[in-house]
């Protein structure tokens, strides 16, 4: 089976007051439909950089990173941000929900803004609102909705569209353990489901344990931990 997403010899250096500071180096990852991955390893390792740079948030200094063979180095401005309404979803430790917005209304947001009718935006929205458990609440705005509320929203969100990848930066980093667990099953349940590949940064044990594979972020490299090793 063809990996979705994959990166080749990534690298990722900034210039920190005036010398350059290589984040990355080198990283190679591959990841298949249904199948996810968790990003492990110590705060400023590069895990969120290697994220910004996986869903074309970022360019990388050197290397190659593609969906469905389709490298980002080919494409224009305006056809990454076609590749990202179509193909990506992002989920954020913090929502970002519009706060004007009903529930419905921003997991409306990405199908509207990629063409699709008023009609089939809600019709879709309000079956994977329904799906995350918010048949209940999707009228609400958010500053109505609970944080766990609020993070499915953002789940509902991220896959309304059906993407082929979805990438999280610490999607329960603000929730206590009964809403993060609700909200990995969303996460989980609807990535096999919709055969999306995952990708999820996280400090959270008990998540990086669910996943498919844990990959460890040291000195710039991603490596796949194994069975027997011990989380940072």
């Amino acid at each position: 089976m063809s990996a979705v997403i994959e990166a080749r010899g990534v690298k990722k250096v900034y210039l920190s007051g005036g010398s350059p500071l290589e984040v990355l180096s080198d990283v190679n990852l591959a990841v298949h439909p249904g199948e996810v991955v968790a990003v492990v390893g110590a705060s400023g390792t590069g895990k969120s950089t290697l994220l910004h740079l996986l869903g074309a948030l970022d360019q990388p200094s050197a290397g190659e990173i593609s969906v469905d063979g389709e490298s980002y180095s080919t494409l224009s401005a305006a056809q990454l941000d076609r590749l990202r309404n179509r193909k990506l979803g992002f989920v954020f430790q913090f929502h970002h929900l519009l706060r004007e917005f009903s529930a419905l209304e921003n997991v409306m947001m990405p199908l509207l803004i990629a063409g699709q009718s008023d009609d089939q935006a809600r019709s879709r929205a309000e079956e994977v609102l329904a799906e995350v458990g918010l048949a209940g609440r999707m009228r609400h705005r958010p500053a109505t909705l609970s944080g766990g509320e609020q993070q499915r929203c953002a789940v509902a969100r991220a896959m309304v569209h059906d993407p082929r990848v979805v990438l999280a930066d610490e999607p329960s980093g603000n929730l206590d353990n009964f809403n993060s667990e609700r909200l990995h099953d969303s996460l989980f349940g609807m990535a096999r489901a919709l055969e999306t590949a995952m990708v999820l940064v996280t400090h959270n044990p008990q998540l990086a344990q669910r996943c498919d594979r844990i990959l460890l972020v040291e000195n710039g490299r991603l490596r796949q931990l194994d069975s027997a090793e011990v989380l940072p």
